[in-house]
């Protein structure tokens, strides 16, 4: 068993959707994620990103992206090894097992599928 298998995993939920949100959260506690923090725009995304003393292990990308800050965001959390699940990404591309796009609207198996390419599939 690898030492990360026994660290909680943590996911970071950017959006401002209630419904949308509480749907991806739910999803994931589903599948053993055991603390999601979710947050309404970038902003306060990069602030929760720079508190955490390890990398989130998936953020999930749901709240309004079109300006620089947003694709810097991005950025800096593949730099970090971090996966990201983009919704409704016009200005991001895809990265295989690190950047997935994905649209609206979704169900489970739309996450199964975008977390199966990240990788990050569950036992």
């Amino acid at each position: 068993m690898n030492r990360r298998d026994l660290i909680p995993r943590q996911a970071l939920v950017i959006g401002n959707n209630a419904v949308e949100v509480m749907d991806i959260d739910e999803y994931l506690r589903g599948h053993g994620w055991s603390a999601t923090m979710i947050v309404d725009g970038v902003s306060q995304a990069v602030r929760a990103f720079e508190r955490l003393a390890r990398p989130f292990d998936l953020v999930v990308l749901a709240a309004p992206h079109t300006d620089p800050a947003a694709l810097s965001f991005i950025r800096s959390c593949t730099e970090e090894g971090c996966p990201v699940i983009v919704v409704n990404g016009a200005l991001a591309t895809a990265q295989p097992g690190q950047i997935v796009l994905m649209t609206r609207p979704f169900i489970d198996s739309d996450l199964d599928e975008a977390m199966s390419t990240l990788g990050l599939v569950y036992a």
